[in-house]
């Protein structure tokens, strides 16, 4: 028997990242499968989607570990290989309560009427303050407000602009 020690060793040799699978204790089927760079990720219940979450409200659960020692790219491969055999349930396709079809990013991310009209009711009407306007204006690289003989201007390219010249110049010049 290999201790835990000696386990990490030969994972970390080939890659660290692992392929995995939950399975309902109740209907004895999966319905989420994922991949982690550790042993951990498996068996956390963090930064899980709400339908997953609903799911494992109402039943038990097992984690199965499908594969290991892989390196990011083949436990990518390995997770849309599985989201695709079983399917997503928000696409009608399976049983899978995964939001995507597998890999980094959103591939494939359905986005319901109803969460984008959520959204969008919590955006309507929202005001910023005017610091945090003049931070959001600070944060942007090209919008630094400069003062030149006196004059104020709001941006390194409407200082360009009054003076003829372009907005590096005056930075070079001027700050």
């Amino acid at each position: 028997m290999e201790t835990t020690k000696e386990k990490r060793k030969l994972i970390t040799r080939n890659g660290p990242w692992v392929v995995y699978r939950h399975i309902r204790k109740d209907k004895n089927m999966p319905f989420y499968i994922g991949i982690g760079k550790s042993h951990k990720r498996p068996y956390s219940k963090k930064c899980r989607n709400n339908a997953w979450k609903r799911v494992v409200s109402k039943t038990d659960y097992s984690v199965e570990i499908l594969f290991e020692g892989l390196t990011k790219e083949e436990a990518i491969e390995k997770e849309k290989e599985f989201i695709k055999l079983y399917g997503r349930a928000d696409i009608k396709t399976g049983c899978l309560y995964n939001m995507t079809d597998g890999g980094e990013g959103v591939n494939n991310m359905v986005y319901t009427k109803e969460r984008n009209k959520k959204i969008s009711n919590t955006l309507t009407g929202r005001k910023h303050s005017d610091s945090t306007k003049h931070k959001c204006s600070l944060g942007q690289k090209h919008r630094m407000p400069v003062t030149i003989e006196g004059i104020e201007y709001s941006s390194l390219r409407q200082a360009g602009v009054a003076l003829g010249i372009h907005k590096s110049t005056v930075k070079s010049r001027y700050l």
